[in-house]
């Protein structure tokens, strides 16, 4: 009899320190739980809760440049101190020819060397024209083909082209547009090259 009191006073402590174990394990299993709980919300969670207030700001900064480049004015806004979004908003074509009319078919014939560049309003614009280059391009060439070699000795001619590029151009984006708008245009238009060269 002894021996079974023995016996049972040294299992009571080893079933009691069992359960001791079992929850010092669940207490640390509960704390990584946590800390692996927190560690998703802080690298997860709050970057994305705050990146719409970040996105706001740049948005804002947006509105702000639409707005400079709308009211920034004239024929041609040359990129000057627009910032990084103007050079977005020109879109240049390659450089192209055209044979020149001469007055007497004998005479060697000589072809204009041009290159251009719009200047778009904003950015929906400037993608338009991206989209339907070709479309611009063609209208560009037409208003410099069949030109005679008498005109290029007159300096407004070149003005006169760019003057009809803003207007065709601006009529094309429209029609793609399928309404009139005032701020979806081009607001100018300047020959890069812009010369006759001799056969």
């Amino acid at each position: 009899m002894g021996e079974s009191k023995e016996k049972a006073a040294e299992a009571a402590p080893a079933a009691g320190g069992g359960s001791g174990k079992m929850i010092i394990i669940a207490a640390v299993s509960s704390v990584i739980s946590v800390v692996a709980a927190l560690a998703v919300v802080m690298l997860v969670i709050v970057p994305k809760l705050s990146a719409p207030a970040h996105g706001e700001e740049g948005e804002e900064g947006h509105e702000e440049e639409v707005a400079a480049e709308e009211g920034g004015g004239g024929g041609g806004g040359h990129g000057g101190g627009e910032g990084e979004a103007a050079p977005k908003l020109d879109i240049t074509f390659d450089e192209l020819t055209s044979t020149v009319v001469m007055p007497s078919p004998d005479i060697p014939s000589s072809i204009l060397v041009y290159q251009v560049v719009l200047y778009c309003a904003n950015a929906n614009a400037a993608s338009l024209i991206e989209a339907n280059k070709p479309r611009f391009a063609a209208k560009i060439r037409e208003l410099h083909s069949y030109k005679k070699r008498a005109e290029f000795d007159t300096p407004q001619l070149e003005s006169d082209i760019e003057t009809a590029m803003v207007q065709e151009c601006n009529a094309i984006l429209q029609e793609i547009l399928g309404k009139p708008s005032e701020k979806t245009r081009i607001k100018g238009a300047d020959h890069l090259k812009f010369f006759i060269q001799d056969l």
